[in-house]
């Protein structure tokens, strides 16, 4: 099971804002990265050329802040300094190999904590209140007596085929046209009597364990139902029993976590973190303890690093910030007592020898190399600038023309915008650092509104750019004292 280990969700909503030391000065940039700068004019350019995209501060700083994470990656591959291995794609895929590890663990906690006994099981299914049922549903394509006609003689054939002994769950996956039950083959939740419609209710509560009834009619279409046999049933039974036992179990765990390890915030906690999320990058390299706990510690540096994997993607990012910082001191609080929670649990699954399979770390490998190759081609850092026989400087300007030419394509329309993966951006911004400039976003604003002639809606209300992703984490625990 993949476990979420998002920050606070429904709590706190985070963004990727501007990063590295601001700077006041040259209005005329908005942003710099790799030795390379994005001018106020350019932007302003851009959010005027852009259909639908408001002419804000914000959608400034989006558009510098993407620009900046190409740059980084181009320049860095031109420099070859952009490495695949490893330890780099750990890294940058952080928050995948948590998740991945989190949910080994909490599997590992549902066997022991939230496993119903073969009493509680046996009491629900010798009481024969609720029963498991699977089904085959066939619908008729339209409302003549035609199409009606075709679809019963669709059931009819997957009637006959149940009755010979084909698998039922085979059969609902090839052709029941109900998306829910057809995903976990054909079996349907656990239910009372009364649960379905009258037709259906009836001629399957009818059914023996094991039995397969005749074709059904209902206002969805026609039905074969099956009852689930007692083993099957059982294993339901169990499932149901322990999706409600987890909730309980979860809380529980997690406060025996705070207690055992004596989780406490330090002096001035809250204040710390409002400093580490207006300044990811700088709060990545703190070491100063915010959360403290029996053999170690959260640092400041871990706090802004497991908020970093929140908000590496700068779509979904830019529209939260803001409400972040406004939050208050008491909701803020909560959130970090969340996360420190969330790092014991990460740090106790790693001390008992959970994590990644062979396999997943083998799936977020390709998944990041895919990613790279993928940027590369959409991009166009070809032999010019990837060739090591060619002069460095010559490969750095020939990254910076494709970012610039790529951004010419993406603002038209004929590329997509395309993220990095991970969290690529944070390692590169700490390597060689980036930085967006309030005084250029201010001007690129003003450019761009007196390009639209005063209008700085950009013919749309809201305030994020309308750009879609292509379809396509926190720090490293060790088993150190966090200090």
């Amino acid at each position: 099971m993949r476990r979420r280990l998002s920050l606070l969700v429904g709590s706190l909503v985070l963004t990727l804002g501007c990063s590295g030391d601001a700077f006041t000065a040259h209005p005329d940039v908005v942003a710099e990265a790799a030795g390379q700068s994005l001018s106020a004019e350019r932007v302003a350019e851009i959010l005027t050329s852009v259909k639908g995209i408001p002419v804000t501060a914000e959608a400034a700083n989006f558009v510098g802040n993407l620009w900046a994470d190409y740059t980084l990656l181009a320049q860095a591959i031109a420099d070859g300094t952009l490495e695949t291995d490893s330890a780099t794609i750990h890294g940058a895929m952080w928050r995948d190999v948590a998740e991945f590890t989190a949910g080994h663990w909490f599997d590992s906690l549902i066997v022991e904590r939230a496993s119903p006994s073969t009493e509680q099981i046996d009491s629900i299914f010798r009481a024969d209140s609720v029963r498991v049922f699977q089904h085959v549903l066939i619908r008729p394509q339209g409302s003549g007596a035609s199409e009606r006609a075709e679809a019963r003689r669709a059931a009819d054939r997957v009637l006959a085929q149940a009755r010979s002994g084909t698998d039922f769950g085979v059969l609902a996956l090839q052709n029941s046209q109900e998306p829910a039950a057809q995903a976990d083959s054909g079996f349907l939740p656990l239910a009372p009597r009364g649960a379905f419609v009258p037709a259906f209710d009836s001629a399957a509560w009818m059914l023996a364990p094991g039995q397969i009834s005749s074709v059904v009619e209902t206002n969805f279409g026609y039905h074969v139902i099956r009852r689930a046999t007692e083993e099957q049933a059982r294993v339901r039974i169990a499932n149901h029993l322990t999706s409600q036992m987890v909730p309980e179990m979860e809380q529980a765990y997690y406060a025996e976590l705070d207690s055992t390890f004596s989780l406490r915030l330090t002096s001035g906690a809250v204040g710390k973190a409002r400093d580490a999320l207006a300044n990811l990058t700088k709060a990545a390299r703190n070491d100063s303890k915010l959360v403290t706990f029996k053999d170690g510690a959260l640092t400041v540096g871990g706090f802004a690093r497991w908020i970093q994997a929140d908000v590496s993607n700068p779509i979904q990012g830019p529209q939260n910030l803001e409400a972040m910082r406004n939050l208050p001191d008491s909701t803020l609080e909560l959130g970090i007592r969340q996360l420190a929670s969330r790092y014991l649990f990460l740090r106790e699954a790693e001390r008992a020898g959970v994590g990644i399979t062979a396999d997943e770390w083998d799936m977020i490998a390709d998944a990041f190399r895919s990613q790279i190759d993928t940027l590369k081609n959409t991009i166009g850092l070809g032999p010019d600038v990837i060739d090591p026989a060619a002069p460095e400087a010559d490969r750095r300007r020939a990254a910076a023309l494709r970012v610039d030419t790529f951004f010419d394509r993406m603002v038209r329309g004929e590329a997509p915008v395309r993220l990095l993966p991970g969290m690529l951006t944070w390692t590169l911004r700490e390597k060689v650092g980036a930085k967006v400039n309030p005084a250029g976003v201010q001007h690129a604003v003003a450019l761009a509104t007196v390009r639209n002639g005063g209008d700085s809606t950009g013919g749309q209300s809201g305030s994020q750019p309308q750009l879609t992703p292509a379809p396509g984490g926190p720090p490293i625990i060790d088993g150190g004292d966090g200090q």
